[in-house]
């Protein structure tokens, strides 16, 4: 909680930013990291210049990251849209949760196994509700609408992909064997190469990590 520490921390994650190259998978969870910083200083102190540089740390992560680390797309699309929410910015909401819906649509196409599906289920968590709502206040139901049901989509496809598995492994569990290791493997790869880009200074009150 000292204001000395949280300096200290920003100094050292605009470090670590500025040390990784354009290219690297490392840097859009580098960018979340110093977004979630200079968010938490411009709560604590009201700097308008903290507000202007986490928003631009937080787009430049999502954009970079959509192109090679969609994990920590997603996060900044989270962490920044939850924020926007809460400042009733209202077009930075619409940017980071559209964004952040074409990660969470590309992770849970990934990611085969169960248990990688419910964990990316999870951290969608509320966004359809809360982008729904930043459409209803630009007076836009029809937006809302679409993202209400986009939440009820995924759901329904995974539990309908459930049930298919279900009948797969009673039917032949010599081929559901199969289809698991497959998806391991390419679990296995995805981590491999993908940036996990987890957050530093996560916020402190119903943010994504």
């Amino acid at each position: 909680g000292e204001r000395g520490d949280l300096d200290e921390a920003i100094e050292v994650l605009t470090g670590s930013v500025a040390a990784t190259a354009a290219g690297s998978p490392e840097r859009p969870g580098r960018l979340n990291n110093l977004a979630n910083g200079l968010r938490r200083r411009y709560e604590r102190d009201g700097r308008a210049s903290d507000a202007e540089e986490a928003t631009a740390a937080y787009r430049a992560g999502q954009e970079l990251g959509l192109e090679m680390a969609t994990e920590a797309a997603m996060r900044c699309g989270l962490n920044w849209g939850d924020w926007s929410l809460r400042r009733r910015d209202w077009a930075q909401a619409h940017e980071s949760y559209g964004a952040a819906r074409v990660a969470a649509a590309s992770l849970l196409g990934q990611h085969l196994a169960r248990r990688d599906v419910e964990t990316w289920l999870s951290a969608v968590g509320d966004m359809p509700a809360q982008a729904a709502y930043a459409r209803c206040r630009t007076d836009e139901p029809g937006a809302a609408a679409v993202w209400l049901e986009w939440g009820r989509a995924r759901v329904l496809s995974d539990t309908l992909d459930r049930a298919r598995l279900m009948h797969l492994a009673a039917s032949r569990p010599a081929l559901i064997g199969r289809y698991r290791q497959a998806a391991a493997r390419l679990n296995a790869d995805e981590r491999d190469w993908r940036s996990p880009g987890y957050d530093v200074l996560a916020p402190s009150a119903g943010g994504s990590t």
